[in-house]
């Protein structure tokens, strides 16, 4: 199934990304939260990918990823989350006032500490996708080769981000009085969107399957910390089980869907040994082939994940 263009909805209309703007404008405090993590991510993400070519990165490329050929058709989809969470804001003030401010901010101030938290692994193991292919001459395509520069791919901050904005908007619906099936619908788009956009991260060739458990545990292990969503284990199981779900990857669906399962509760089996999630993360980026050929042989399949983490000696490539 081809990459489909987002569907039209209130939450990602222009009607709810004028709000948004126009309160940056017009709310001086919610406007210096929104310039600060514009900084953030030029600081922690954006800027630091320019020298990329100066570092070593791990290549995360692995014969899974081959079988979801590069599909140019998901280009909108993998693009549109900027405007799926800059429209979830504007919405939530369209539909609550200024009483949805103070849950706003704290939307911003959560964004801000997934590029933080994430940028712990980044400075001790960077990645890359050595398979993505050059630019196409299309707007879409020339954008994300001149501003996502192919680095900084593990967790990948594209799953961590929608994922947080429906867990996110889901809470704050609630405690500005939506009770729990009044805005059912709406958190049900959130999440299809955030399940489409997931899928396009690998059909464009910006990141590697393994990418997306390693977002949902980072995630995971997040929850509560300053006002973070809490989402439990079995939930993000449920959401790895919805993806790749299209008639076009057949078997291949289901042994993705087993390896991002095994390597989701690896990385949690890390860290009840007492790691940190940086350190789990960065550990399996110091062992990623072994780690990967482990969970393949014995994860892939439906069978229960090895523990591959003692597996040979760390074979790394530069990207």
């Amino acid at each position: 199934m081809p990459g489909l263009p987002p569907p039209r909805h209130p939450i990602t209309s222009s009607a709810s990304l004028r709000r948004l703007h126009w309160l940056i404008i017009a709310r001086p405090r919610f406007g210096l939260r929104c310039l600060r993590l514009l900084i953030t991510i030029l600081r922690t993400y954006i800027l630091p990918q320019y020298t990329a070519h100066l570092r070593k990165r791990v290549a995360l490329d692995m014969e899974l990823d081959a079988v979801v050929p590069f599909d140019e058709t998901w280009l909108a989809s993998y693009l549109g989350f900027v405007r799926l969470w800059q429209g979830s804001l504007g919405w939530l003030h369209l539909r609550f006032g200024d009483r949805a401010l103070p849950e706003m901010e704290g939307f911003i101030e959560g964004l801000e500490i997934l590029f933080r938290e994430a940028w712990k692994v980044f400075t001790v193991r960077d990645s890359t996708m050595a398979s993505r292919p050059g630019p196409r001459f299309r707007a879409d395509s020339l954008l994300i080769h001149a501003f996502d520069r192919n680095a900084y791919c593990f967790p990948s901050l594209h799953v961590m981000i929608v994922r947080y904005n429906h867990l996110r908007l889901a809470s704050a619906v609630a405690r500005l009085g939506g009770g729990p099936d009044a805005y059912a619908a709406e958190m049900a788009f959130l999440e299809e969107r955030a399940l489409r956009i997931v899928e396009s991260i690998v059909h464009v060739k910006q990141h590697s399957v393994s990418d997306i458990p390693a977002a949902l545990f980072l995630l995971n292990a997040l929850g509560g910390l300053e006002g973070m969503p809490v989402a439990d284990r079995e939930s993000d199981l449920r959401f790895l089980e919805r993806l790749f779900l299209q008639d076009e990857h057949d078997r291949h669906g289901q042994r993705i869907r087993n390896f991002m399962r095994a390597l989701y509760e690896r990385l949690h089996s890390a860290r009840a040994a007492g790691r940190s999630p940086h350190e789990a993360l960065a550990g399996f980026l110091e062992r990623y082939d072994e780690e990967v050929a482990g969970l393949l042989r014995t994860g892939a399949d439906g069978m229960p994940a090895a523990d591959a983490g003692t597996a040979g000696a760390d074979r790394r490539k530069e990207g």
